[in-house]
């Protein structure tokens, strides 16, 4: 499916959304107990070489995975405040960034796949992950 990377197919980006679901929730905790978020040193392409192999297993327990885990950041957001959306951290793709822009981002992370899932589908050929758009011209934007 991928030409980058590891060139995941469609089943390991399951996994990899369990894993950067885990992920963006650890981080986010970080930000509201007053922490920096993620490590300023963490590699995002690294971290997911690595952590998609780990989660391989049968659909079926992968889809309940990640279920579990959209559960636990759904209740994690029954937890924020909205005085909360304000405090920053560091993401690996924003830099320092408001919780706002993270938690919009752990939404659109998916999307972004699902689309390039779609344009290998219809193509029948492998598709370069392309970003939708970059953390810079993101910053101050009302809908980014």
């Amino acid at each position: 499916m991928y030409t980058t990377g590891s060139g995941w197919r469609v089943s390991q980006l399951l996994a990899h959304f369990i894993s950067a679901e885990r992920t963006f929730e650890r981080f986010i905790r970080d930000v509201l107990k007053g922490g920096p978020g993620a490590p300023r040193d963490f590699d995002i392409d690294a971290f997911n070489e690595s952590e998609v192999p780990e989660l391989q297993a049968p659909r079926s327990e992968l889809i309940r995975t990640y279920r579990s885990t959209r559960r636990r950041t759904l209740e994690l957001l029954d937890e924020v405040h909205s005085t909360d959306l304000l405090k920053r951290g560091y993401h690996p793709w924003f830099g320092d960034s408001q919780l706002d822009d993270t938690l919009k981002l752990s939404y659109r992370h998916n999307i972004i796949h699902l689309r390039d899932i779609r344009r290998a589908l219809k193509s029948h050929a492998p598709v370069p992950h392309l970003d939708v758009t970059p953390p810079a011209a993101m910053a101050g934007r009302e809908d980014g």
